[in-house]
């Protein structure tokens, strides 16, 4: 009888020891788990804040996951690999068994009981180190990443759709080949030789001069919210902010990374499917792979019949000095093959009778900037001689517009197709740190246009949409498409986007649209 209540006695306790056991279990796995997460996202919001500063929500989603080794980020893709991926795994090993670790290596150095792990001093200051990090590591994400606007952005009152305007467009005026140059990271405060060592863009203000028929935007911004490449390409060729990413994702209609998707805008009319329904061959030619960020998917889901990048310059022959590795082709061998593309499209257009655009992306003058051999550095800071190069290449192409007698003909646009970051980690980050009001370089050339019909300043990219279309000659119903008012015109709606006050608009161009953005992702008709 003593034996079986001895039995029933023991159960109880193992029952208890094993609980015991699985809950230290289980608080140990969470604790690494918090622990790891919190080093990630520090670790995150740091190369995030050092290389691009603060950054939103839907360009994570949609440009930052899309980087990739070869033409998409090169040394940037493994710095993230291991200092997001890695280094955090292998800092929280460390972190969490540092205490036992130390414990071991006083049992060796004192036979004393007392001395056999830290104080509670000690093991207090410890556990407030841990708590820390796994509370800061997610607050510092949250801030770098402005997950808290994102959040706040679907209580707005505003909505898109209740301002966008569906282009109408006829080309019963003149309509013109086109020629669209954007400039990577072309900041018109690089220009100031007083704050630089010199001007960059000198090559290029010597054949875009206003006494020969060039204008240009004063202070033509980069709207809020905007800030890299894809949100350039869609705001003044869709008339729209790049958002509304996760309002396609829960309609099953786009990939959580905004990569590899089917359609892209496919509800909204942009300028590639204006030009293509009136008669225009459209190709696009870049140095980097455009697969990246989804740029290929974007511009042939919206009219662009060939869309050329580094793979395609890789196949033709091109040596590997003509590549940087993290990102692609050098400016002066695309602009080569920018003016081979020119004299085919001219000689076609003259042929047929119909015109053409050609959108041409420079390279070069992305960070981290790279010297290629074409590039001779004649200044203290290598970004300045590298953006001087690239527009000097970009000069060389008008310079043969010029001589080939195509400007006769032939529209161009060039401007910048973001401002240059001033992050801590890019070049000019004191200089530009410290400029306020900076805005786009941009020169516009109309054939014929002797008055030089004047332009309205002082507007963002979301008006080069319907300003682009009229300096290719076509007649945009009430100079109005998307969100964007032609810079032709001084008469602004009522109504439109464009005459809201500062605050609201910035509102507008950050609000959810949640049934606006679905629409047009998904690929239905958006039209208000």
């Amino acid at each position: 009888m003593r034996a079986s209540g001895s039995r029933d006695a023991a159960a109880p306790r193992r029952v208890r020891s094993t609980t015991g056991r699985i809950g230290r279990v289980l608080a140990g796995v969470l604790l690494f788990t918090l622990t790891w997460l919190g080093m990630a996202l520090l670790i995150a919001a740091a190369i995030i804040h050092y290389h691009w500063g603060k950054v939103t929500v839907v360009q994570v989603l949609m440009n930052l996951m899309s980087m990739e080794i070869g033409g998409g980020g090169g040394v940037i893709v493994w710095v993230c690999i291991l200092g997001i991926g890695v280094a955090p795994l292998l800092m929280t090993i460390g972190v969490l068994w540092w205490p036992s670790i130390l414990r071991r290596i006083r049992r060796r150095r004192s036979t004393s009981a007392r001395h056999h792990g830290p104080s509670w001093f000690g093991r207090s200051i410890y556990g407030v180190l841990v708590l820390a990090l796994i509370i800061g590591g997610p607050a510092a994400f949250v801030s770098t990443v402005q997950v808290t606007d994102y959040l706040e952005a679907a209580d707005s009152k505003f909505d898109l759709g209740d301002h966008y305007v569906e282009p109408s467009v006829t080309a019963e005026g003149d309509p013109r080949n086109l020629l669209m140059v954007y400039l990577e990271s072309g900041d018109d405060a690089l220009g100031d030789d007083e704050l630089f060592e010199k001007d960059v863009y000198s090559s290029l203000k010597q054949v875009t001069r206003a006494e020969d028929g060039w204008q240009s935007i004063d202070d033509l911004r980069q709207y809020d919210g905007s800030g890299w490449t894809m949100a350039g390409l869609v705001s003044t060729q869709c008339g729209v902010p790049l958002s509304g990413i996760l309002s396609a994702a829960s309609s099953g209609s786009y990939a959580e990374s905004g990569v590899g998707t089917e359609t892209y805008l496919g509800g909204l009319t942009c300028m590639g499917d204006i030009l293509e329904d009136n008669g225009y061959t459209n190709v696009f030619l870049g140095g980097a792979n455009p697969s990246f960020a989804a740029k290929d998917t974007m511009l042939k889901d919206h009219g662009y019949s060939k869309v050329l990048g580094r793979g395609d310059w890789r196949d033709a022959g091109e040596p590997d000095s003509s590549f940087r590795s993290d990102w692609g082709l050098s400016d002066q061998r695309l602009m080569e093959y920018a003016k081979d593309e020119l004299d085919g499209l001219h000689a076609e257009s003259e042929k047929t009778g119909e015109p053409f655009n050609l959108s041409v992306l420079t390279l070069d003058t992305h960070e981290p900037v790279h010297v290629h051999d074409y590039c001779r550095v004649d200044t203290e800071t290598e970004a300045t001689s590298v953006y001087a190069c690239s527009m000097n290449q970009v000069a060389g192409l008008v310079e043969h517009m010029e001589e080939q007698g195509y400007l006769e003909d032939t529209a161009v646009v060039i401007m910048g197709d973001h401002l240059k970051p001033a992050d801590p980690g890019d070049a000019f980050h004191e200089q530009l740190g410290a400029h306020e009001d900076r805005g786009l370089f941009n020169r516009i050339w109309i054939p014929g246009d002797q008055e030089l019909t004047p332009m309205r300043s002082d507007i963002d990219q979301l008006n080069m949409f319907p300003t682009i279309l009229e300096v290719a000659g076509l007649d945009v119903e009430g100079h109005e498409a998307g969100l964007g008012v032609s810079a032709f015109t001084d008469e602004v709606p009522e109504d439109s986007a464009q005459s809201l006050s500062p605050g609201a608009y910035a509102e507008l161009l950050k609000s959810r649209s949640a049934e606006f953005f679905k629409d047009a992702w998904v690929g239905e008709d958006v039209t208000p």
